[in-house]
């Protein structure tokens, strides 16, 4: 098995709707985030529901929903299929889709400052990610990549 990448990037994407409240609020667990201010949810609502009944048993304890799911861990991580390009399931491995969408959590938050920049997903849409970073101060970088998969 391939060593974890140094350095190691982790990944959120979300709607560009709610960069101005993930600036001003960092990026807060779901149990922590008012109800309104996700107007346009990117994730799946049924893996969002499950985060709110299943239980985290180590401290500090409480559901996955109370967490950010944005870290990962070398010893629950596969490091070859994280690094490859296709990652759909094969017959061999019929879960490396579910396998490659690892998660570990970060309890409450994630402050705006941990992000070396945003991304978007196409060239037409970095002057848009870009104005709304201007309207709230921020400097970070936009860069553009298609190839993630979203």
């Amino acid at each position: 098995m391939s060593p974890r990448p140094n350095p190691t990037w982790v990944l959120h994407f979300t709607h560009i709707d709610h960069l101005p409240t993930i600036i001003e609020h960092g990026l807060k667990a779901d149990s922590l985030t008012s109800r309104g201010q996700v107007t346009r949810e990117a994730g799946n609502p049924s893996i969002k529901e499950k985060r709110r009944l299943r239980k985290v048993e180590v401290e500090p304890r409480g559901v996955v929903a109370d967490f950010r799911a944005e870290a990962d861990s070398d010893d629950l991580v596969n490091w070859d299929l994280m690094q490859a390009r296709y990652w759909y399931d094969t017959p061999e491995e019929p879960d490396r889709c579910e396998r490659r969408m690892t998660e570990c959590l970060v309890h409450t938050a994630v402050p705006f400052a941990a992000f070396p920049y945003v991304e978007a997903h196409a060239e037409s849409q970095r002057g848009s990610v870009a104005s709304v970073l201007a309207n709230v101060g921020s400097r970070v970088r936009v860069a553009v990549r298609p190839d993630r998969y979203i």
